[in-house]
């Protein structure tokens, strides 16, 4: 399922030759990239209230967009075979690197699960996330899927190390979009700070049929342990099964040939459904709703340093998911 608007302002079609394409411009900018778009779905709420506070302490009108698309380049990969009748699969890259490319290694990958892969340049580790990283992400989906045929149900979103946690939180926030994340060589845990809930909408989308799927080398301990958390986390919030793919004697290094393939088969629509997450959300329900109580009670206490306190405490662990009671209490609090 898309967003019922538009995919694209101002959009051209102009198709890209088979293979790799390097320095490609995009002209048309993707309204799941709107400022306040991102800002509503990968901030939370009090982030979010800092940030539009900033915008409006200084008088500045919030920009429609974060990034000029004339100064952008996109690396894509376009299977020479003709696409599935149901359309190209499409998945989105985020490197940790700065140049955009087409890994050699990957290209008989794509040629043979019939996907489209799109990366943006300057979008490495040292970018600014939201701004940048996030934002080019889904402008480069957004000009795809208005020149090609592409299968809804296979698009995802991947990266490596930092490039995975940035995927991770896209991920959630657009689940809409991506049906599936390939997380190669890092993650976090979700419900944190640094992949925090989407509103409850979007959050209950995700656990219908968001599949993450963790890459990591057998040699790089950290990266390992940190996935086990996320897949953890993934369950606590009743999102559907997660799958491991652990490289024998490889260190932190991309995801080779045959282990991504693996990554991308088990992305398939194919695999069975998500099991039921109703029990799962009632427990979420109950827990959310003494918490916001034992806000309210702080309020009416007149306790307000508490009640703050616990505030924080409210946001980061359920984000947009609580954004409606986060922002209540927020200006209740006439917190800043």
């Amino acid at each position: 399922m898309l967003l019922a608007w538009p995919l694209l302002a101002a959009a051209t079609v102009d198709r890209l030759h088979e293979g790799v394409n390097l320095g490609v411009r995009f002209e048309a900018y993707s309204p799941l990239a709107r400022t306040r778009e991102l800002f509503a779905r990968s901030l939370n709420p009090l982030g979010e209230r800092r940030a539009l506070a900033r915008y409006a302490q200084r008088r500045l009108e919030v920009p429609e967009y974060t990034v000029d698309l004339a100064e952008e380049e996109f690396a894509v990969f376009v299977p020479k075979a003709p696409p599935p009748p149901q359309g190209y699969g499409l998945l989105v890259y985020v490197a940790p690197w700065q140049q955009a490319t087409v890994p050699r290694r990957w290209q008989g990958v794509f040629e043979r699960t019939g996907i489209i892969y799109v990366s943006a340049a300057r979008s490495g580790n040292p970018e600014p996330e939201l701004p940048r990283r996030m934002a080019l992400a889904l402008h480069g989906y957004g000009n795809i899927v208005a020149r090609y045929h592409i299968d809804a149900e296979r698009v995802y979103v991947g990266g490596f190390s930092g490039g995975a946690r940035i995927a991770e939180v896209l991920a959630l926030a657009y689940p809409d979009v991506f049906h599936g994340a390939v997380l190669d060589g890092s993650s976090d845990r979700i419900g944190t700070p640094l992949a925090p809930l989407p509103p409850p909408h979007l959050l209950e989308l995700a656990q219908q049929r968001l599949r993450l799927v963790y890459v990591y080398g057998a040699d790089d301990s950290y990266n390992a342990a940190q996935a086990r958390y996320s897949m953890q986390s993934a369950a606590t919030w009743c999102l559907p099964p997660t799958y491991r793919l652990v490289m024998a004697g490889r260190g932190h290094e991309p995801a080779d040939a045959p282990t991504l393939l693996r990554a991308l088969r088990l992305q398939e629509p194919a695999h069975e459904p998500a099991p039921p997450a109703a029990t799962c959300r009632a427990r979420h329900a109950r827990q959310l709703h003494d918490e916001v109580a034992a806000v309210d009670a702080m309020l009416a206490a007149g306790e307000r340093d508490a009640a703050s306190t616990a505030l924080r405490a409210l946001d980061a662990a359920w984000a947009q998911s609580a954004g409606d009671d986060i922002r209540r209490l927020a200006d209740a609090l006439h917190y800043q």
